[in-house]
């Protein structure tokens, strides 16, 4: 039996606050598997997932304030805990089938804040049952699918608990949503689509005569039917329900988007390809393309039997969304992009590979001269004669692998390990180091006993000016040193966040922080 479990730890301490488990007891029937949560201190928490049948229906029970939205049958599930951490909703919800894998899931959800709270989720459905909704006043994007499993994105109340607004998108094949997210003026929403017979009502350009508009309907897909999808990406207006943009990302085999998230001028996305060439952004090797100089940029590998992570960065701007950076990620085996944060300064993401740094893994340290910086340098590659991350991971997902064993495009057996990798939003690097005299990389500062003082450690020998500026915009100190380290002394100056400035000939400056105590 497998249950839904929660688990609530302090930031601050990490102690745990708080953990539960949810889901049927007695006899083996249905799994409850939560897919998706979401956190606000003012609307509370959001659990959802999808119910897994074994014999019959699976016998969720609904919590149900009064007029709270319920569904007696469904193939997926929603929870909403109040701030004690009780359940104060809870339902069914999607289409449901008992005679086919179980397509219904919620897979992402946000809390997001237009007149009140919403909850808006997203995901798949396969089966009859899912409760289409019209947005209020019957304006906005409504299309109802008739694929077997087809994405949908709903939007629920959380002061009344009332679905509120709930679509359908896709045409005749299978499409499935992976990613949600609210950047303040758009929901995003990114997964993979089988379908050949978009149109721009399902992927609508905002400025049809702007050639920077990274729009394309369909990327013509030649591939064996078990490997035939797209990724594709879309941007929902919360307050008049509007399907703003949408686009296809991909080449001529497997490629799907699996996470979203944004900073404040652009969003993120992460996803995988099978693809080795007719991308859409015709870079090198036929794939992504090399947007910007200054960026972290990878060329797509041949992935003949095996998968690329995939990054891309657009711009939020809904009157011309622009892709900003696009890049693939990853070394000559199976590497997946499975998660994507950010903030002003990074970008974070994480995943899977097979690849080691002989495997063209891009690994880097973040401060080699740090031991509490945690850095593993090869892949451990796993135990047993079976890979902890089968090619067919994505249960009833956009390729049929899983049912279809002799079509195995990689090995069974090969070793993979967890990554994480961090960006910087301004020069990008990571690993595989760019040999433009552009990109140097980042400064290091390390406190010195005398309160003041710094030791300044540069990307490389050269010949470097540094410069500070105290916060009215006044110069207080300059140095210069042929070399890769020098000392700061501040001990003079007044309390105060410092400005740096470092430069070289034929470089773009570095800059940094100091807070002088």
């Amino acid at each position: 039996m497998s249950t839904l479990q929660c688990r609530l730890n302090k930031k601050y301490n990490g102690h745990r606050d708080w953990a539960t488990t949810y889901g049927e007891t007695g006899d083996y029937t249905w799994n409850e598997e939560g897919l998706a949560i979401a956190m606000d201190p003012t609307a509370g928490l959001a659990v959802g997932g999808r119910l897994y049948q074994n014999i019959g229906t699976p016998g969720f029970v609904p919590v149900t304030p009064a007029n709270a939205f319920v569904q007696n049958v469904g193939g997926a599930f929603v929870m909403h805990f109040n701030h004690d951490f009780q359940v104060s909703w809870s339902t069914p919800f999607g289409g449901y089938n008992s005679g086919t894998p179980p397509y219904t899931q919620i897979t992402d959800m946000r809390f997001v804040r237009t007149d009140n709270f919403k909850l808006w989720i997203t995901g798949a459905n396969g089966g009859p049952g899912m409760q289409f909704t019209p947005p209020p006043g019957g304006t906005g994007f409504y299309h109802n699918y008739t694929s077997t499993a087809g994405v949908f994105f709903a939007s629920f109340d959380i002061a009344s608990h009332q679905l509120e607004y709930c679509t359908g998108w896709g045409n005749n094949e299978i499409s499935m949503a992976y990613g949600l997210d609210y950047d303040g003026k758009s929901v995003w929403v990114v997964g993979g689509t089988e379908d050949k017979d978009l149109t721009d009502v399902d992927l609508p350009n905002p400025d049809p005569g702007n050639p920077a508009v990274h729009h394309s309907l369909g990327l013509g897909i030649v591939s064996p039917g078990w490997q035939n999808s797209d990724a594709f990406v879309l941007a929902i207006n919360p307050v008049n329900y509007t399907l703003e943009y949408g686009t296809l990302i991909g080449g001529l085999a497997y490629d799907m988007l699996l996470d979203v998230a944004h900073d404040q001028q652009s969003v993120y996305l992460i996803g995988e390809t099978r693809s080795s060439g007719n991308f859409s952004m015709n870079g090198p090797n036929g794939g992504p393309a090399d947007l910007d100089p200054d960026q972290y940029f990878q060329v797509l590998n041949p992935n003949q039997t095996s998968r690329d992570v995939l990054l891309f960065a657009m711009s939020q701007n809904m009157a011309a969304p622009a892709l900003k950076w696009s890049t693939a990620f990853g070394g000559t085996l199976s590497d997946r992009g499975w998660g994507i944060a950010a903030t002003q300064s990074e970008v974070y993401i994480t995943g899977a590979t097979a690849s080691n740094s002989w495997d063209f893994f891009p690994l880097l340290e973040f401060d080699p001269n740090d031991p509490n910086d945690f850095y593993q340098d090869y892949n451990l590659l796993g135990t047993g004669s079976q890979s902890d991350l089968e090619f067919y991971g994505f249960d009833f997902g956009l390729h049929y692998e899983h049912f279809t064993h002799n079509l195995n495009p990689e090995p069974l057996n090969q070793g993979n390990d967890a990554f994480i990798a961090c960006f910087g939003t301004v020069l990008l690097p990571v690993g595989i180091q760019n040999t433009s005299e552009e990109t140097v990389g980042y400064l290091h500062f390390t406190p010195l006993p005398a309160i003041g003082q710094w030791a300044v450690q540069f990307p490389t020998v050269g010949n470097w000016k540094l410069a500070a500026w105290n916060s009215a915009g006044q110069e207080v100190g300059n140095w210069h040193v042929h070399g890769s380290a020098l000392i700061v002394d501040l001990s003079q100056d007044a309390a105060g966040l410092y400005l740096l400035r470092a430069t070289r000939p034929n470089c773009l400056p570095l800059h940094g922080k100091l807070l002088r105590p």
